[in-house]
C-alpha cells in the first residue's frame, strides 16, 4: 500500500478540527466576555468552527489541560465539577455559559479550577505580577459569579518550558457587575436585531 503523507495530513488536520472540543452554538461564551460588544455581537449571529490553526491551537490547550488535570488527580487534588456536562449558565440568561474545568480540594475547602496554557512572555507577566492576565480574570470572574465560587485557582503553564505557575482570584463584585452589565447589553442588542457600537475601534 502507498502512503499518502499529504493525504494523511488532511485526515490528521480534519481529525484535530472534529475532536478540538472549540464550538460556538451561538452562546455568549464567558471565555469571551473580554471582548469587545460589537465582536461578541457578531460572534454570537455567526455560526463558527474552528480551522486550520484555530482548530490546532484548541487542541494543544486541551492537551494542556489534560496534562494539569492528570496530575492534580493523580495528586489527590482535582474532583469532577458538579454542573451538568461541565457547562453553567447563568441565571439571568442560559445563553450566557462558561465551561467547568473542575474543582480543587485543599484541606476540605473547595476551590474552583481553571487552566491556561501561554507563550513565554506572557508567562512572565504572570510570574512578575502573581495575577491572572485580564482576559482570564474577567472569565474567572463571571464564573465564580455564575457559580458561587469563592475562590479560583488559574494554573499557567508555559507552553514552551512546562513551567507552572498557579495564581489565586477572588470575587470582585465591581467587576462582576460590569461584566454582567455587558452581557445584559449584548443579548439585548441581538434580541434587537441593533448591533452595538464597536468600543475596540476594530469592529
Amino acid at each position: 500500500m502507498k502512503i499518502d503523507a499529504r493525504g494523511l495530513r488532511r485526515k490528521i488536520e480534519r481529525w484535530t478540527r472534529d475532536n478540538c472540543g472549540w464550538v460556538n452554538n451561538r452562546v455568549l461564551d464567558v471565555a469571551d466576555i473580554w471582548r469587545c460588544p460589537a465582536e461578541l455581537y457578531d460572534m454570537m449571529l455567526e455560526e463558527q468552527r474552528a480551522f486550520g490553526q484555530a482548530a490546532r491551537f484548541a487542541f494543544e490547550e486541551a492537551l494542556h489541560e489534560r496534562d494539569i488535570v492528570d496530575r492534580l488527580r493523580a495528586m489527590g487534588l482535582y474532583r469532577e465539577s458538579a454542573v451538568a456536562d461541565d457547562v453553567i449558565q447563568a441565571d439571568f440568561d442560559g445563553r450566557v455559559q462558561g465551561r467547568i474545568v473542575g474543582e480543587l480540594v485543599f484541606d476540605g475547602e473547595i476551590v474552583l479550577l481553571d487552566i491556561e496554557a501561554v507563550d513565554g512572555e506572557r508567562f512572565e507577566e504572570v510570574k512578575r505580577t502573581n495575577r491572572a492576565l485580564q482576559h482570564r480574570y474577567e472569565r474567572v470572574q463571571m464564573l465564580m459569579e455564575m457559580g458561587g465560587w469563592g475562590m479560583v485557582v488559574v494554573v499557567y503553564k508555559a507552553r514552551e518550558t512546562g513551567e507552572i505557575w498557579p495564581v489565586q482570584v477572588w470575587p470582585h463584585a465591581a467587576t462582576q457587575e460590569r461584566l454582567v452589565g455587558k452581557a445584559r447589553e449584548v443579548l439585548a442588542a441581538v434580541d434587537a436585531g441593533e448591533r452595538p457600537a464597536c468600543e475596540c475601534g476594530r469592529h
